[in-house]
């Protein structure tokens, strides 16, 4: 896939993604290579993004993606450095509505919501206004596994939208595998976690049973399906063979640890 055409920065994001029209006219949002330390989260979003296709959470087609010269030299004349023409690319998705936080009880503010009990009753009664459908609130569960098994961190709400038929849509998986950092020795799925950790999974994983298909769909990724995304990983993002090494062996060998000890946590005790 080539970036032929750059249309302008999104407004918000700090990896600065920006929309831009592929060489087959198919409109995508980029993120680029615009500082060496970015590799690690281009390499998060594509890893993370290419797996969610997999199991069909509803995530943007994710895909590798290579800046023309047009593009690179419309990024330079915004005084933006591009370290490498290799970035990742996911497909333009019209209508998505963005949900927003709950509105907490009087006098708080929503950066309150950590220290109140009440965000999982709170927090349920208002997504149910938006994904009242069993078979939409069942992709909730499958996000809660996602975010177990790919180590996904810096969870927000405006990570969460709700596509027209109201289904809800996932977004930026940037920060899987600990973020922008390679402190690979916290990859551990025997070390505690807390669950969930989106905020808006707070109150609504109630039904234990609607885990077990998602359980299934990762346990049915193929391990050669995984190899083939950790060997695409352009060279140009600074990533040295070891470290892609343990995250192969994290997701694939060491799949079956993540999927016992969570089995047994959630389907026996349910958050």
């Amino acid at each position: 896939m080539i970036i032929d055409t750059i249309e302008g920065f999104l407004p918000e994001g700090a990896t600065k993604p920006f929309a831009a029209i592929t060489d087959s006219g198919e409109r995508v949002i980029v993120k680029a290579l615009l500082k060496p330390e970015m590799g690690k989260l281009l390499l998060n979003e594509y890893i993370s993004g290419s797996l969610a296709n997999r199991i069909n959470l509803p995530w943007p087609q994710t895909s590798l993606a290579t800046l023309s010269l047009s593009s690179e030299e419309w990024l330079q004349k915004q005084s933006i450095q591009v370290f490498c023409p290799n970035c990742v690319a996911t497909n333009f998705i019209d209508n998505l509505t963005m949900i927003p936080w709950p509105k907490p009880p009087e006098p708080y503010s929503r950066w309150d919501w950590d220290s109140l009990d009440q965000l999982p009753e709170v927090n349920k009664n208002h997504l149910m206004r938006y994904f009242d459908h069993p078979e939409n609130q069942s992709n909730f569960y499958g996000r809660a596994l996602f975010e177990l098994w790919l180590f996904l961190q810096d969870n927000k709400y405006d990570t969460l939208f709700s596509l027209p038929n109201r289904t809800p849509f996932f977004l930026d998986g940037s920060h899987a595998f600990g973020g922008s950092d390679w402190e690979l020795d916290e990859l551990d799925y025997s070390k505690p976690k807390c669950f969930p950790q989106s905020p808006y999974l707070q109150g609504i994983l109630t039904n234990r049973e609607l885990f077990v298909e998602w359980f299934n769909r990762i346990e049915a990724v193929e391990n050669d399906y995984i190899r083939s995304i950790i060997n695409a990983i352009p060279a140009s993002w600074e990533t040295n063979q070891p470290q892609l090494d343990f995250i192969l062996e994290l997701i694939t060998a060491k799949r079956k640890d993540f999927l016992q000890a969570w089995k047994h946590e959630l389907l026996e005790n349910p958050y």
